[in-house]
């Protein structure tokens, strides 16, 4: 078993890299001709800022990074769509690589490393080529604006991967070049779009459930520089002023305050219930998908529909809460793991589906982050059921839940 697991730790990652590439390809390579559509033409075809990097220095923007990649492709391709398609590509094909890497490094933290290496192999490779092909990644892959999450998806998850990195065990020490580097790409991914807020919320999750009790205090310092880039996002909205802005880097956040005033928080939290079931409805089963879905908006919380969401989203959420404790006290590695994956899904949902209203409730590129959680959460259970007895393990916790 050792020599597999070994093996399996030699030519995972390029075996992950290579199903990576082709997948990609091979779902993708027809959509390199499709044309500008919909909001491209005001983020790309008529964005003036664009036409010279000159107006991106000094940084400013609250999505200056996604913006600064339309400019270097305008740079590149002028007004071809076929090089932005590429680099949307190329941006899924490493995220899908950072879906492996993430699930691995977890998978060796000390409340994770009790999951046989060739399973945990396995578990990282599935998540990662299910994200990678599955159809509700679409609209981030080939909608040519909505880079702005595939690329905030690409910081987010690197951060977290370079953070696994970092830290080499349970007591609280880090390895400095990784953990530094950590950091910077946190700070990118909150200047690339505003779903990475929940990032140092995800780190420090994963901090308080997988590496034991260990130094607090240390630990609590290394959090500290990721707590700090919370402000980021908030101070830029709060200091913006209309005309101190950067063209259409301007007009998203004017346009983001005036949703904020113009649309019910109430409502729209109460319909983001049925818009998550929605969402679980997709992950699970990907058929009528649409671009732009007709979704009522609910006025009440005691409308049968957004009661019964909420009725199964809270029972999922505190599921799963109940499965973390109950398996870190088992020590049952599956459980920490398919709890891990729901939470996730849940935090990095929460920006977009919660009380910030967003003019439109619904679209399928916000899935994007949060199906990473939402696929480990399934091969996690899965491997539980039928890998656990083919290892020779014993049973974990889990059936005592039920």
């Amino acid at each position: 078993m050792h020599g597999q697991g070994g093996r399996a730790s030699l030519y995972g990652p390029f075996a992950a890299l290579a199903i990576a590439i082709i997948s990609v390809a091979l779902v993708y390579s027809n959509t390199l001709d499709s044309p500008f559509l919909f909001d491209d033409e005001i983020y790309i075809v008529n964005n003036e800022v664009l036409r010279s990097l000159a107006n991106f220095w000094p940084p400013t923007g609250s999505r200056y990074i996604g913006n600064l990649s339309f400019a270097l492709n305008y740079r590149l391709h002028l007004l071809d769509p076929r090089g932005y398609h590429l680099v949307n590509i190329v941006i899924h094909i490493i995220n899908s690589f950072l879906v492996y890497a993430l699930v691995r490094l977890l998978t060796k933290t000390p409340a994770l490393e009790a999951i046989p290496r060739a399973s945990a192999e396995a578990i990282a490779i599935l998540t990662s080529l299910v994200f990678a092909v599955h159809p509700v990644q679409t609209e981030s892959v080939t909608y040519i604006t909505q880079r702005y999450a595939s690329l905030a998806a690409l910081f987010y998850l690197a951060s977290v991967v370079f953070y696994l990195k970092a830290r080499p065990g349970a007591r609280a020490v880090v390895r400095k070049l990784p953990y530094v580097i950590s950091i910077i790409l946190a700070v990118f991914a909150m200047r690339t779009k505003e779903i990475s807020f929940t990032l140092p919320l995800a780190i420090m999750l994963l901090e308080a459930t997988l590496f034991g009790k260990g130094d607090a205090r240390a630990r609590i310092k290394m959090i500290v520089p990721f707590a700090v880039t919370l402000l980021i996002i908030p101070l830029y909205f709060a200091l913006h002023k209309a005309e101190g802005g950067m063209g259409i880097s301007d007009s998203i956040v004017t346009l983001q305050k005036m949703e904020l005033s113009g649309l019910s928080r109430y409502e729209y939290a109460i319909t983001q219930f049925r818009v998550i079931v929605k969402y679980l409805r997709l992950l699970a089963l990907p058929y009528e998908q649409n671009l732009l879905y007709e979704m009522k908006t609910y006025k009440s919380f005691f409308a049968p529909g957004v009661m019964a969401s909420f009725v199964f989203l809270l029972s999922v959420f505190v599921f799963s809460v109940f499965t973390l404790f109950r398996s870190l006290k088992g020590k049952s590695a599956y459980g920490v793991l398919f709890a891990i994956g729901v939470l996730w899904f849940f935090l990095t949902l929460s920006i977009e589906s919660s009380l910030i209203p967003i003019r439109d409730v619904i679209f399928e590129h916000r899935l994007y982050l949060p199906s990473v959680g939402a696929f480990l959460a399934f091969f996690s259970a899965f491997f539980y059921f039928f890998g656990s007895k083919s290892e020779g393990r014993a049973a974990p916790v889990i059936p005592s839940l039920f």
